[in-house]
């Protein structure tokens, strides 16, 4: 980082000091073997010949259902993140960075700025790893790469309601459906970890409580009613189907959506940096 700790340079720093960690090594190992687990999985499923995962079947039906699916979503996407983020702050308090990074920077809000933007940065390395996983993955399961809709994705919409979840809008391709998903999750983690960051300032010295909170969160999430309780659970809100989808908790639009969630990240941006200008490292 230069002298000056430019906002760019922070950022870089935060991004680097992070990545940099062992645990990131484990990314791509961890869901190359998922997703050939889940490609199993659904090729022995009973719904078989109505699950897009036939033999007509291309990377893109693999993309959608994987990024579907709330227990992936929640307890692999979502946890996953969250450990690779969860000790960030208090990592560089105890090998002496974070004070001296705040020294260089400056200013308090240009160091929580470049925290906040770099958080955005690692949510996007991360799903890259995700989408790319599920490329590999396919294509060494034998599913071959088309872009184009399969005959297994039009016929999505025949497989019992109850086994669907959603059903993709009209005009909507499974190429262009995957990248909002991708696009849905990389907003979603970069929301959650700025939400993981403000947390673990109120809670610091402690590494382990946000990512506990998280976790109780989506147990939480089983145990909450249907009807009407879609912003209270949290694979739900990670599910990027919710903005189609037919029955359950119903559909969120993805202007409401993106609305929430841009206000939470600016609320738990906000925080922190309240607390942070607070606190004495």
């Amino acid at each position: 980082m230069n002298a000056r700790g430019s906002l760019l340079a922070l950022i870089k720093y935060h991004v680097v000091a992070c990545i940099s960690t062992v645990r990131w090594r484990f990314v791509p190992p961890v869901y190359l073997l998922a997703l050939m687990s889940f490609i199993v999985d659904k090729r022995r499923n009973v719904w078989w010949n109505l699950m897009p995962l036939g033999d007509d079947a291309n990377v893109w039906d693999v993309a959608q259902w994987f990024l579907n699916n709330v227990f992936y979503d929640g307890f692999l996407i979502l946890l996953g993140f969250a450990l690779l983020v969860e000790d960030d702050i208090v990592r560089g308090h105890k090998d002496g960075t974070l004070r001296s990074t705040l020294l260089l920077s400056r200013s308090t809000l240009r160091w929580w700025c470049a925290k906040i933007l770099s958080m955005g940065v690692l949510a996007l390395a991360y799903m890259s790893i995700v989408f790319v996983a599920i490329l590999v993955a396919s294509l060494v399961m034998g599913i071959p790469m088309g872009f184009h809709d399969s005959g297994a994705s039009i016929r999505l919409a025949d497989i019992p309601i109850q086994h669907r979840w959603y059903t993709l809008p009209a005009g909507w391709s499974t190429v262009a459906y995957t990248a909002f998903a991708v696009f849905s999750l990389t907003f979603t983690m970069w929301v959650i970890a700025v939400v993981h960051q403000a947390l673990s300032l109120f809670v610091f010295p402690s590494r382990r409580i946000p990512f506990f909170v998280f976790f109780a969160w989506l147990l939480a999430g089983f145990m909450i009613q249907p009807a009407g309780g879609a912003w209270w659970d949290v694979r739900w809100l990670l599910y990027p189907g919710k903005c189609f989808a037919e029955y359950g908790r119903g559909s969120i639009s993805i202007p409401v959506f993106f609305g929430v969630m841009t206000t939470a990240l600016v609320g738990a941006a906000a925080a922190g940096y309240r607390r942070l200008r607070r606190m004495d490292f």
